[in-house]
This record gives C-alpha cells, sequence and structure tokens, in this order.
C-alpha cells in the first residue's frame, strides 16, 4: 500500500480534509487567539502575517494540510499536516487545535487517525515540537513517540515507531 497524505480520514468525532483556499476565515477565526499560541515558539502566529505564511505553507506543501471538523461543531476545529515524507517515513506537525477543545480529546483523536493511516504503509513518524511546548510534548509522549533529537532552532524531534504504535 501506497501512504496516501491527502487522503480523507474520518474517526468517530473528527473529519480530516485537504484545505483549501476558500478556508482562511474559518481557519483563521480560530487562529487568531492569542492564548492558543502562548506555549508555541512563534507566540506572534495569532497575527495575520504569521499565520497567513502557515496557512499558505500547508496550501503549498506537497503532502497537503488537513482542515479539522469535529462532527455537530460549525466553527473549525484546527488543522495538521503531513510533511517531508518518503517511502518509509512522515512528520506530523503545524497542528493546532481551537482553544475551546484543549484537553477535549480532540488531539488524541486527531493523532490516532493520522498515525493509523501512516503506519498503514509507512514505519516511523516524526514530531517536531517547540523544546518549551510541554502540552505538545506531553501529548506524543502520552502516544508512545520518545524524544530522539534536539535541533539548533529551538525545536525537539520526536520520533514513533510502527511496532510501537501497533503494540501499545
Amino acid at each position: 500500500m501506497t501512504f496516501d497524505p491527502k487522503a480523507v480520514l474520518n474517526g468517530p468525532t473528527l473529519s480530516l480534509r485537504q484545505m483549501v483556499k476558500s478556508d482562511w476565515d474559518a481557519v483563521y477565526a480560530e487562529a487568531s487567539k492569542p492564548e492558543l499560541w502562548a506555549g508555541h515558539p512563534a507566540t506572534d502566529r495569532w497575527q495575520e502575517p504569521a499565520f497567513r505564511a502557515i496557512f499558505d505553507g500547508g496550501l503549498a506543501n506537497p503532502d497537503g494540510c488537513y482542515v479539522i471538523h469535529q462532527k455537530g461543531r460549525e466553527a473549525v476545529a484546527g488543522i495538521t499536516r503531513y510533511y517531508g515524507t518518503t517511502d518509509t517515513q512522515t512528520r506530523i506537525g503545524y497542528t493546532f487545535v481551537a482553544l475551546d477543545l484543549w484537553g477535549s480529546g480532540v488531539n488524541t483523536e486527531l493523532k490516532k487517525l493520522m498515525l493509523d493511516h501512516g503506519f498503514a504503509s509507512l514505519e516511523r513518524v516524526y514530531f517536531d515540537i517547540g523544546t518549551e511546548n510541554w502540552r505538545s510534548r506531553k501529548a506524543v509522549e502520552k502516544l508512545g513517540a520518545q524524544l530522539c533529537a534536539q535541533t539548533q532552532d529551538d525545536k525537539v524531534e520526536y520520533v514513533l515507531y510502527k511496532s510501537t504504535w501497533i503494540n501499545r
């Protein structure tokens, strides 16, 4: 099976589909809250020019970028993407979940959908996280990811292997 980073992913409460230009208003309505980015290395992402770069980067990403929808919710629940995909691995990141959904299980369901899809054909998934972004670090550790590197741009890298994911 070949990995398709642009597949539509559906879970018990979430649906992930590829982001398009016309999603800007709905996505930015959620991303424009300063509190959302407080633990992130780029605390200015709530500002339109900074977030526009993330949004446009997602549209240009060869692996696509997902808009997250929660069933029964009108507002966008967030965005995420695969990137840096090869024949054996991918990365998951550039994720944000709407503030009112923090602690609700949305991020866990989101990651499970993406990991199940990725591990259908890949061996490793990496996560790049800001060194001080303890919320995200703890979240990927709960999934079984292990710290594997400190990068030079104030980030840490975690890896999750297919064997760990399947045997958890």
